[in-house]
C-alpha cells in the first residue's frame, strides 16, 4: 500500500505519537498505539483506529512525511504457503 497520509500527532519525549490520520478523505481517530520500531530510516507504528481495525503507519523524520503501510485488509491476508 505505502500511500502518503496526513497525521495528527502529539509529542512525547521528542517522538511523535499519532492520534488521528486522514486517508482517502476519511479521518480516523487512533484509539490505541501498540508496537513501535525503526526500519529503513522510518519510525513504524501499529495503531488501532476503531474496533478490530489495525493499521501500520510510518514516519520519515528527515522528510517530515507519513505513510500508510498496511491497513486492516493486509493484516487479514495470510500466506497459504506458511
Amino acid at each position: 500500500m505505502a500511500e502518503p497520509i496526513e497525521v495528527e500527532v502529539r509529542l512525547k519525549c521528542q517522538a511523535p505519537v499519532p492520534v488521528a490520520f486522514r486517508v482517502r478523505g476519511q479521518r480516523r481517530t487512533i484509539t490505541d498505539v501498540g508496537r513501535k520500531w525503526r526500519q529503513g530510516g522510518e519510525l513504524h507504528y501499529l495503531v488501532m483506529a476503531g474496533p478490530q481495525r489495525v493499521f501500520e503507519l510510518a514516519y520519515h523524520r528527515d522528510e517530515g512525511r507519513w505513510r500508510l503501510i498496511r491497513g486492516p485488509q493486509e493484516f487479514l491476508q495470510t500466506d497459504p504457503t506458511a
